[in-house]
């Protein structure tokens, strides 16, 4: 199997990627470029609400000095998101996440690397 047989080739709007626009913003003025092969859709920050966001673990400190400490939805376990995540967004951390696209056959999703065989 190549990569592009699980990157967003079908429609289920449970396997893409979105990132809101204060995300987007933050991260250019990082200077973080994302990979075009994870296929992120940027949406008003507004329109994130329900929608699952992806986490990084809340172990080992903060990413950022104002992030949000929370709590996974699908383990408990602690992560950490940032403050401009619209209320009632649903925080997955990313374990959770490469889990349940495991599950469903997609090898962790689009968060892997571009050259997989």
């Amino acid at each position: 199997m190549k990569l592009s047989d699980f990157l967003n080739d079908d429609d289920d709007d449970d396997d893409r990627l979105y990132m809101t626009e204060s995300t987007s913003r933050e991260l250019r003025e990082l200077g973080v470029e994302v990979p075009a092969y994870l296929k992120v859709t940027e949406v008003p920050d507004i329109e994130a609400r329900e929608m699952t966001v992806l986490c990084l673990p809340g172990k080992g400190g903060r990413y950022f000095p104002d992030d949000v400490e929370d709590v996974c939805d699908r383990c408990k376990g602690p992560i950490h998101h940032r403050p401009h995540v619209p209320i009632g967004a649903i925080f997955v951390c990313t374990l959770c996440y490469l889990t349940e696209m495991a599950k469903k056959g997609k090898l962790g999703g689009p968060m892997l690397p571009p050259g997989l065989n």
